[in-house]
């Protein structure tokens, strides 16, 4: 049914490009949708290369968006899991990267000094090795007292500057785990910054993901500290020249591992709103529930939070459908299931106006894009991106008009723009 607004209100445009943020909630749209796999329960979920694969029966088959079955499931291996060379930890991962001065990773040096068992074994890390572009290989010690509580190391260039940095779990007998960052300083594998340890032995965190979270320069580190015990959600950004992991924001109730399980990819970043900024899908601290997280402006904030039939044990992995990305896990129960906003089509604004004007979307979690308009114009953005529309006459204008946009709303059209707070919107 058509609806007529008439919004009313003062808004100063260059705050509200500078952060000021106003949310209303779309986690309605989010929804799990059971996949009927063929050959029955799923037993194991693995991610190669963007694609993900799992297992059912005797059977492996990968996954793709498809129009007639929405996922559809194609027989296929995934190809096998890069392993350290002799001498590394014997259920390590090796990372590799195409470009930086960093371009391989993995753990060494087997030890049972630390009995926290949390990964499967009592065997940990006692060395990192990284390889740079040239060929040669450079190690470092965990150093007394510390072994690598994890299982494979994260390569990536946290800082934009063109050298890459591994990102590990560095853990104090005495003391717990700490997130810790490592590179080559002059040549010589260093350890560039850390956390504090946790403050007590056998406990633990888990990295989520790396990414652009929050706009600014570089990537963030997600991490889950104490992911088995009510698990805190923490974001952490870089800074190499201060040798120094700042802490950006935090929030409580979350898990992305389970004891025992040498699975820690329970979590998984994509960028839901085309804004060019992640957002990070991981379990609730009881792993019944996918939690999807967005982070702005110091905060974190929920965007959905998805109820399910199991609890999550399996990797969460990311797939491109026509409406955007959406999440894929799999449960204790067997079930895999797809976590995705069915209803998040684009979005078009119609300017109805005699005047070109400027609009801005925002999303639910305070996120902004913006487009210039022409009389008769439309612009369209992915439906996951609105929550509040304003409009101004230019980028300099003190004051403009703003409409809140319902959930199932799926147009809206500016009928006319009166000068500062008076607009006439129709939303469909």
């Amino acid at each position: 049914m058509e609806r007529l607004f008439r919004a009313v209100a003062l808004i100063a445009l260059p705050a509200l490009l500078l952060g000021a943020s106003l949310t209303a909630g779309s986690a309605e749209a989010w929804k799990a949708l059971k996949l009927k796999v063929p050959g029955g329960a799923v037993t194991d979920l693995e991610i190669a290369g963007g694609t993900i694969f799992v297992q059912a029966g005797r059977q492996w088959m990968a996954l793709s968006a498809c129009t007639d079955q929405r996922i559809c499931f194609t027989p296929k291996r995934p190809p096998e899991r890069a392993r350290p060379p002799a001498g590394g930890l014997a259920d390590g991962g090796l990372a590799t990267s195409a470009s930086g001065d960093i371009r391989k990773a993995w753990f060494a040096g087997p030890t049972d000094i630390y009995g926290h068992g949390i990964l499967g074994d009592r065997i940990e890390a006692a060395m990192l090795v990284a390889q740079d572009a040239g060929g040669t290989r450079h190690k470092i010690a965990a150093g007394a007292g510390v072994v690598f509580e994890d299982l494979q190391p994260r390569l990536a260039d946290l800082d934009g500057d063109g050298r890459t940095e591994i990102v590990a779990i560095r853990t104090f007998t005495d003391a717990g785990a700490s997130l810790a960052v490592y590179g080559l300083v002059r040549g010589k594998l260093s350890l560039l910054a850390q956390t504090p340890p946790i403050g007590l032995p056998s406990r633990w965190r888990n990295p989520s993901a790396i990414a652009d979270f929050d706009a600014r320069p570089g990537l963030e580190i997600a991490e889950v500290v104490t992911p088995h015990i009510g698990g805190t959600l923490r974001l952490w950004r870089f800074d190499r020249a201060a040798g120094a992991l700042e802490a950006v924001a935090d929030a409580f109730g979350f898990s992305n591992h389970f004891i025992g399980s040498r699975e820690l990819r329970l979590s998984a970043a994509a960028d839901l709103d085309a804004d060019a900024i992640s957002e990070l899908a991981l379990p609730s601290a009881d792993r019944t529930a996918l939690r999807i997280m967005a982070f702005s402006a110091g905060k974190i904030t929920e965007v959905a939070a998805v109820n399910l039939p199991a609890r999550i044990d399996k990797a969460v992995g990311v797939i491109a459908e026509a409406d955007g990305p959406a999440f894929v896990t799999g449960l204790e129960s067997g079930e895999l299931v797809l976590v995705a906003a069915p209803d998040s089509a684009t979005f078009c604004v119609e300017n109805r106006d005699k005047e070109r004007l400027l609009f801005i979307a925002q999303s639910p979690s305070g996120k902004r894009q913006k487009q210039y308009l022409k009389p008769a114009e439309t612009g369209c953005f992915p439906r996951q991106a609105i929550a509040t529309v304003w409009v101004f006459e230019d980028l300099d204008a003190l004051e403009g008009c703003s409409v809140l946009v319902p959930a199932t709303a799926k147009s809206l059209a500016l009928q006319s723009y009166a000068s500062f707070d008076n607009c006439d919107w129709r939303v469909d």
